[in-house]
């Protein structure tokens, strides 16, 4: 072998395959050199020392075993062979060595060395590129880490931001809808113009949703369509109430909102600048940069400050105090946006509010002289005083309007009278199980009533029979309970729309409208009681149909003529009374009413005349109904009574005026039989006779009641009471005149 072997030096360096890459076992065509002795371990320092390694000088071959000759001597070669991969890199050293060239870390070994270092010191040297290299980019990544900290807390503020934002236009909105309408518009301007620098510029905020209440924006936050972290909300438009008006009729609005996307950074314009100066203890320029989450936070602290002040200056005002100034000082500025959150916590109320600010830890140690401050905002101790006062006084009268309403109430319940009829038993009966439930859950007292309400033509008074607020231990439902219920019995149910037809239902069967429709009722049952004494007077005496009445008597006797004469008298005094109160018939009308009070008429003129009469009046039935109708979407029930209909169907009334009563409602209880069909001929005959004996039985208990001097009879404008005709006045049985 060309190269010493362990066994035979202990100082020689085992190479393995080393010797073959340095061509001494190494087929190249080149005789082996003879071994020239072990190299020395310590060489001195100088210069390498030149061997001869057969290959010709400055080649590749030469210089590769010029390294590694080189390496038996260096004193870090044995340690280094100690390490893992340590005989690979000697290797990659001595070829490195030998090319003079590296990548990357490996360049530092191409440095100048040493003579005498070798290669080795290129092997060491490419280590400490490396360890420098590998503590650069741990140092990179310790900068990277800090960065990526830095934006995961700016992005966790920006979230905190605008969170505290939208939960303080929450806060700030609550307390605006209690300001009245006027705050309520200036809330929307100003949310539309803090909006404004979002949605305009290079790089807009994105428009998520627009027109959306609060309800619609809890909706989309559950469905995970929103993130109250990271969008913005802004007041932009108002939308009614439906059903909800104030104490002046005007309708209840709330407001709608514009929901944006967050933008990095927003450019504030002088509108918006003056706007957060005015209502924060900052002062912005026109043309200023603010990250989008802090501009957000810092308009809205700006507006809930703008609310408190609007809120602060009702409350002066009731003290006959100025408004307050736009001249505050910066802790009372600070403070405002606490106050309408307080404000807001506390129904506009400032000595609750004042309570949370006092009691609330956090609140307490942010304000520790709230008291003062606070007072100072309402005029001063002497002023918050006489505040706290008033506010006392105001309370007390209403509780006693509540409790004069609680009384009203109770009573309104007992003179409610809605009974519960067979009918409404039935419609009852034939609601769903489900909604029979609903009904039948509440006290049985208004049940009868929340059917009225709920199917009837708006008779009832809503606001009478269910109060807004109901005091403690005051029979019956509230008007938001009650409500509930109709929904669920008829979710076809809208309070508006039944306020509209309780309304019509109130013109049109009360006043004149109301008066015609009972006289009219009235008119048709006693023109068919005149009409059947003629007819009967005919069936005995045919003749007696063309013979003027005041012939009667001399022609039939007595008798007949009277009986005439007062059966038509009842007619006449209808029209009387109706046209005494303003009524004024038409030209036929009038005709017919001359033929009726006029004694040269006969019977055969005048039974035409009630004809007439009857005609004209299902005219004006059903005009009334129509107006009703307009508004309510259905007849009036029972605007015509079962026994006016009957009676209409015997006068034989012409086609036209039948239909027109057919077109009618037909029915004595407010919950008429919607199935009513005309009687059959046998069913009218047996109506006939007990009606004649229902009739006889009536007449002499009217007789029997009547006071003396009485020649006729009727009914009074309100259907309740009868009246007599006692020398042209008409008196109740006691004697009392009518008006």
């Amino acid at each position: 072998m060309g190269i010493v072997t362990p066994s035979e030096d202990q100082n020689a360096v085992d190479m393995g395959g080393l010797a073959s890459l340095s061509g001494r076992d190494y087929d190249s065509g080149v005789a082996h050199q003879p071994y020239n002795g072990p190299l020395n371990p310590n060489p001195e320092p100088g210069a390498a020392p030149e061997i001869d390694t057969g290959y010709p000088q400055g080649s590749f071959a030469h210089k590769l075993a010029q390294s590694l000759s080189a390496t038996a001597n260096h004193p870090a070669a044995p340690t280094l062979l100690k390490q893992p991969g340590g005989f690979a890199k000697m290797i990659l050293g001595a070829s490195l060595d030998a090319l003079q060239g590296n990548l990357g870390d490996a360049a530092a070994a191409t440095a100048p060395v040493a003579p005498g270092a070798g290669w080795l010191s290129g092997v060491l040297r490419t280590e400490a590129a490396g360890a420098q290299r590998q503590a650069a980019e741990k140092q990179q990544q310790f900068q990277n880490n800090i960065e990526q900290q830095k934006a995961a807390d700016e992005h966790q503020r920006n979230q905190a931001l605008i969170a505290h934002e939208n939960i303080a236009t929450r806060h700030d909105q609550y307390l605006v809808s209690k300001l009245g309408a006027e705050q309520q518009e200036e809330s929307v301007k100003t949310g539309k113009l803090n909006m404004q620098p979002f949605v305009t510029g290079l790089a807009p905020a994105q428009i998520i949703k627009e027109g959306v209440t609060s309800d619609d924006v809890q909706a989309l936050i559950a469905q995970n369509h929103l993130d109250p972290t990271q969008q913005h909300a802004f007041p932009t438009g108002l939308a009614p109430v439906e059903g909800k008006f104030d104490e002046s009729g005007r309708q209840i609005m709330r407001p709608t909102y514009t929901i944006i996307g967050d933008v990095p950074n927003v450019t504030v314009d002088k509108t918006n600048a003056a706007f957060i100066s005015q209502f924060t203890h900052h002062d912005f320029k026109e043309g200023q940069v603010l990250p989008g989450a802090q501009y957000g936070y810092l308009v809205q602290q700006a507006a809930s400050a703008q609310t408190a002040i609007a809120s602060i200056n009702q409350a002066r005002q009731k003290n006959d105090l100025e408004k307050l100034s736009g001249d505050l000082k910066a802790q009372e500025l600070m403070m405002l946006p606490d106050w309408n959150e307080a404000l807001s916590k506390s129904r506009n109320d400032p000595f609750l509010a004042l309570r949370y600010l006092q009691t609330d830890s956090a609140m307490a140690k942010k304000y520790p002289n709230a008291a003062t401050n606070v007072m100072g905002l309402y005029g001063g101790p002497k002023e918050w005083e006489t505040m706290r006062k008033d506010r006392a006084d105001e309370a007390r009268k209403l509780q006693e309007d509540r409790d004069k309403e609680a009384d009203k109430h109770a009573a309104a319940l007992q003179d409610l009278n809605v009974a519960m009829t067979d009918e409404m038993k039935q419609r009852i009966g034939a609601l769903p199980a489900d909604k029979r439930a609903v009904l039948e859950s509440a006290p049985k007292s208004v049940q009868a009533a929340l059917l009225s309400a709920a199917f009837g033509p708006g008779d009832l008074d809503f606001d009478r029979v269910f109060p807004t607020r109901l005091t403690k231990g005051a029979p019956g439902i509230s008007a938001q309970n009650a409500i509930s219920i109709i929904k669920q019995v008829n979710p076809n149910w809208d309070e508006q729309q039944y306020k509209l037809t309780s309304k019509a239902y109130k013109d049109v069967t009360s006043g004149a409208s109301g008066r015609d429709i009972g006289m009219y009722n009235n008119v048709l049952a006693h023109a068919e009681e005149a009409s059947d004494v003629m007819m009967e007077g005919y069936r005995k005496a045919p003749k007696l149909w063309n013979i003027a009445v005041n012939k009667l008597e001399q022609e039939f006797g007595g008798e007949q003529a009277s009986r005439i004469k007062s059966a038509l008298l009842p007619v006449k005094e209808e029209y009387a009374l109706l046209m005494s109160s303003g009524y004024k018939p038409g030209e036929e009308e009038m005709k017919a009413y001359n033929t009726l009070i006029n004694d040269a008429a006969t019977p055969g003129q005048i039974n035409a005349a009630l004809k007439v009469m009857a005609a004209v009046g299902a005219v004006r039935l059903n005009n009334i109904n129509q107006q009703y109708k307009r508004v309510a979407g259905k007849n009036i029930p029972g605007i015509l009574t079962r026994d006016s209909m009957g009676a209409a169907k015997r006068l034989g009334l012409d086609e036209l005026t039948m239909a027109r009563l057919n077109s009618l409602n037909v029915g004595d209880t407010l919950f008429h039989n919607e199935n009513y069909k005309p009687p059959t001929a046998e069913e009218v005959q047996a109506q006939e006779q007990q009606k004649q004996a229902t009739i006889d039985a009536a007449r002499a208990a009217r007789q029997a009641a009547a006071p003396a001097g009485a020649t006729a009879h009727s009914t009074s404008a309100d259907g309740k009471t009868t009246i007599y005709l006692v020398n042209g006045q008409w008196v109740t049985a006691q004697g009392q005149k009518v008006q």
